[in-house]
């Protein structure tokens, strides 16, 4: 019985197999395209989650803003609603934030009982204060007659947007330093 082996010449073994390898081609292309591109995708990342963290510092401002708007439009419909003490003068607060909560003394709870002009503004200043230290940060309230002739009011709301100890009291602000604010005034 015979076998047929095949003829199998063995040739000397070379660094790396040529058949694939096209003239003028070099290794290592395809790994620099990959570190390339995962170097685009990192930065393409980066800036979309900084426009992320954009919106939402520009969301948070804004719902700060608008619910120191709220708190402002509150007190002047309280003040409107009791004009007759607004025009005295009873409503005139330096400083809100400055008095502790309930300081405003036990109030009577008009919402419920028949109530007095001077008992119904205790009562809008200490329903008011309740709302607002949890509504913006480090705030204050100022309420001030603004034109005595025309019986314009004045509400100044200011608090600080970020959080980062600011406590200039001009109304707009002048520099970053200053509290940020809201001012509304009515006609009584």
């Amino acid at each position: 019985m015979s076998f047929w082996v095949p003829n199998m010449s063995v040739s000397p073994r070379r660094s790396c197999d040529t058949r694939f390898v096209q003239p003028g081609h070099s290794y290592g292309g395809s790994l620099m395209g990959v570190l390339i591109s995962l170097l685009v995708v990192g930065v393409g990342l980066h800036g979309a989650l900084r426009l992320q963290m954009s919106g939402l510092t520009g969301a948070y401002s804004s719902g700060t803003r608008t619910e120191a708007l709220l708190l402002a439009v509150d007190i002047l419909e309280r003040m409107r609603a009791n004009s007759e003490h607004t025009v005295l003068g009873g409503y005139a607060v330096t400083d809100l934030s400055a008095l502790a909560p309930g300081q405003q003394g036990i109030y009577a709870d008009c919402a419920v009982l028949s109530c007095s002009p001077t008992q119904l503004k205790s009562y809008d200043l200490g329903v008011w204060q309740e709302k607002f230290p949890a509504a913006l940060t480090n705030g204050s309230i100022t309420i001030f007659e603004r034109s005595a002739d025309e019986r314009i009011w004045a509400v100044q709301v200011r608090w600080d947007d970020d959080a980062d100890g600011d406590v200039g009291t001009t109304c707009p602000p002048e520099d970053e330093n200053d509290l940020d604010c809201v001012m509304m005034e009515s006609s009584f």
